[in-house]
């Protein structure tokens, strides 16, 4: 049985939606300022880096970093950019707009239940007056919105259950996109995270010191500051082999595919 109750049901769906969508919205928003803040904040960085010519390790350090966090960050825009306007216009704004709709299809009912009403009291006072015609009158007028009334409540029953069998399903798809959206912001972040790591922690930072000393004109014997140079010369010697070692090993596996 539909009746007025429905009324304020739909009223308080189209309030959840509403809040569903500023709340999306409040989220985009904040993390678009922070992408934008942690962006300027890392072209501050590339801005004081290193002249290469006065510290080639010291250089590249900043480079890669600024390099990296930059294509994290410009992820973050792809991501968010993938949000607003793909993902939840599809989805918030549709059901908004659907609910919009269910309302108005039951204020129509609504007024045919008064109308039906009238009619009953039009007839009524027909019948008090003895007036036949217009009791003939009203009993078609009623027959007509009875008729009419049937098939809205139908079409409005089969509407409310359509909309109560997909609304789950696309909430679901919904919050599903906006997780994997944020899994694979993450992982790729991981991933590039990982590796800028890996390539700094292989720089040797005082692998620079000797072109230093003769850049400068500096006399000084770098033992005297807690410096091995034959340790660096080590290092610098182990990691080219690894790094021999490992393009050796890349070029046998291209070869054995």
């Amino acid at each position: 049985m539909i009746d007025s109750k429905w009324t304020k049901k739909i009223e308080e769906e189209i309030s959840k939606y509403q809040k569903l969508e500023k709340a999306l919205y409040e989220i985009h928003k904040a993390e678009m300022d922070t992408y934008k803040k942690r962006l300027a904040a890392f072209q501050e960085i590339d801005s004081v880096k290193e002249s290469e010519d006065d510290n080639k390790n010291l250089s590249n350090i900043y480079i890669q970093f600024t390099k990296t966090m930059k294509e994290i960050e410009e992820k973050k825009k792809n991501q968010l950019n993938y949000l607003n306007t793909d993902l939840l216009p599809v989805t918030t704004y549709y059901y908004k707009d659907q609910l919009k709709n269910t309302k108005k299809n039951l204020d129509n009912l609504l007024k045919l239940r008064k109308h039906k009403i009238k009619i009953e009291n039009e007839s009524k006072k027909a019948l008090d007056k003895n007036d036949q015609n217009k009791a003939s009158e009203m009993n078609k007028e009623k027959a007509k919105n009875e008729s009419e009334e049937r098939k809205q409540t139908q079409d409005f029953e089969s509407e409310l259950c359509k909309f109560e069998a997909e609304r789950t399903t696309d909430n679901k798809n919904l919050f599903l996109h906006l997780i994997l959206s944020e899994l694979e912001y993450h992982a790729y972040s991981l991933e590039k995270i990982s590796k800028l790591f890996q390539d700094i922690n292989k720089i040797e930072p005082q692998e620079n010191l000797k072109e230093f000393k003769s850049k400068y004109n500096i006399n000084c014997s770098l033992s005297n500051i807690g410096v091995d140079e034959d340790e660096i010369e080590r290092r610098r010697k182990q990691k080219e082999f690894e790094e021999r070692n490992k393009k050796d090993f890349e070029k046998k596996q291209v070869f054995n595919e």
